[in-house]
């Protein structure tokens, strides 16, 4: 959306100049006014991008005010879900042991690491483990390397998150 925005600016700010010498066959003789626009496009843009996150980080410090009140709607001061918040603490381990039950009774046990995969919003919610693991006789993780286990969030009734060790890791 922001760059719809954007595209009647970055026309006025020199991009009808750049496609009429190209249609002409003189672009090669204005190169300083093409890096001038192009540099001039990004830093304007870049500018924008800074004054509107200080500005929605200032409104949310108001949600009560006019301007919060009517941005609301878009979600952009909700707090993260249940979903967002577990997925972010168990990523601040290296390695998490995940347990997981589906509306269905069936549990899987997988490894969440660098090479697992979660939806987090405004995406799709699921889950993609390469590992799945058992606990032996003594409690000790077995990893076992698997093609992929993919999870649709929305067949999820449960998840237990436990931060591990792996055998043989310090």
């Amino acid at each position: 959306m922001a760059s719809l925005l954007w595209l009647p600016g970055a026309w006025l700010l020199g991009g009808h100049r750049i496609v009429d010498w190209a249609e002409t066959g003189t672009l090669g003789e204005h190169d300083s006014f093409v890096v001038g626009a192009i540099f001039v496009n990004l830093i304007v843009a870049f500018a924008a991008g800074l004054a509107a996150g200080a500005a929605v980080r200032s409104l949310g410090k108001n949600l009560e005010s006019k301007p919060a009140r009517a941005l609301a709607w878009t979600g952009i001061f909700d707090p993260p879900t249940a979903w967002e918040a577990l997925w972010e603490r168990a990523l601040e381990g290296e390695w998490a042991a995940v347990e997981i039950t589906l509306k269905s009774g069936e549990r899987f046990h997988g490894l969440f690491d660098s090479n697992s995969v979660v939806g987090l919003s405004p995406g799709p919610r699921y889950l993609f483990f390469d590992k799945e693991y058992d606990r032996n006789e003594n409690e000790e993780l077995e990893v076992k390397e698997t093609d992929g286990i993919y999870i649709d969030a929305s067949e999820v009734t449960s998840v237990r998150v436990e931060h591990v060790q792996l055998p043989g890791e310090r």
